[in-house]
């Protein structure tokens, strides 16, 4: 089993007055014979949904991309075609959007795993993959997320995971402990009551743990995807490569 792994990744996410601002670098790395390798460095992790009176913005952590011979299946692939599925159906509720999300995404994995015969030995790990969501239901805002466990080497059903309680602070999901401790340390780590104020403290977390190498190598860096979630509609933004 070949895996792609983008757990070490820097996103972030933060609510403010205007709406939400969601980030994460676009560097992706494989594991080949165990060392890290770039794949690249404009992979979006960021992506949209909407949904009847839903709609926002997810994320994923942890593996995404598994590869068994010749075949390889992709959870944000399989997620941005379920996203679209979803669109026709009507959810008032950012909860349930996420749970049949979760199952959908799940159901095609499964597929792939039977047709393949793809086997993960013994491996176990309640949060091997994760998806928060951001957004709004019905004009208010709110986070979920999804975990995807695997048990003894079996995916398991996703369920839903807890999330912080929303204020305007900066969330992380992953990253650099050392980068936000510095900020934190400089005052930099702030409350932020507008979208600018927001992206603005995301691009300069992810830009921090660029800097940071981990194990000899920079895992994160390239692009930096932005998105701009309000009640009325989504956006987003690519910013150049850190360092340009």
């Amino acid at each position: 089993m070949c895996i792609t792994i983008v757990a070490m990744t820097a996103i972030a996410y933060i609510y403010t007055q205007e709406g939400f601002v969601i980030g994460a670098d676009g560097r992706q790395l494989a594991v080949e014979m165990g060392t890290p390798c770039l794949e690249s460095d404009s992979v979006t992790k960021i992506s949209f949904f909407y949904a009847g009176n839903v709609h926002g913005a997810y994320a994923w952590t942890g593996p995404t991309r598994f590869q068994w011979g010749a075949s390889v299946f992709d959870l944000k692939e399989a997620s941005l075609n379920v996203a679209f599925d979803l669109k026709e159906m009507a959810f008032d509720s950012l909860e349930d959007f996420t749970t049949q999300f979760g199952l959908s995404v799940h159901e095609e994995f499964k597929l792939w795993l039977n047709s393949t015969g793809a086997g993960f030995g013994d491996l176990s790990n309640p949060e091997m993959a994760k998806a928060i969501l951001v957004g709004y239901e019905s004009g208010k805002p709110a986070v979920t997320a999804v975990y995807f466990p695997i048990e003894n080497g079996e995916w398991i059903n996703p369920s839903l995971g807890k999330v912080p309680e929303l204020n305007h602070a900066l969330t992380v999901l992953t990253g650099h402990e050392a980068a936000f401790k510095e900020m934190a340390a400089n005052g930099q780590i702030r409350d932020c009551s507008t979208l600018s104020e927001g992206k603005n403290l995301i691009f300069d977390y992810i830009s921090a743990c660029a800097s940071v190498p981990f194990m000899g190598h920079n895992t994160i860096g390239g692009h930096i995807h932005i998105a701009a979630i309000t009640p009325a509609d989504s956006g987003w933004m690519i910013l150049p490569p850190f360092g340009e």
